[in-house]
């Protein structure tokens, strides 16, 4: 098996019972090492109770890959 690139890969049984994390993490791999690509990271938004205070991070609509 190869990955993106064409590198060999070790064969190996799939452990990551998330496999939508597994292919975000990928995906983040392979734009990172492309070279037409600055800069790749992931990003959330949301909102979070703490104790009695309401607290929102991120900017509204920025969840995903950037």
């Amino acid at each position: 098996m190869a990955d993106l690139f064409g590198m060999e890969l070790p064969r190996r049984r799939r452990t990551n019972s998330r496999p939508e994390a597994a292919a975000l993490l990928e995906v983040l791999k392979a734009l990172r090492a492309h070279p037409a690509v600055a800069w790749a990271e992931r990003m959330n938004s949301g909102a979070a109770q703490v104790g009695g205070r309401f607290i929102r991070f991120g900017w509204l609509a920025r969840q995903g890959i950037r």
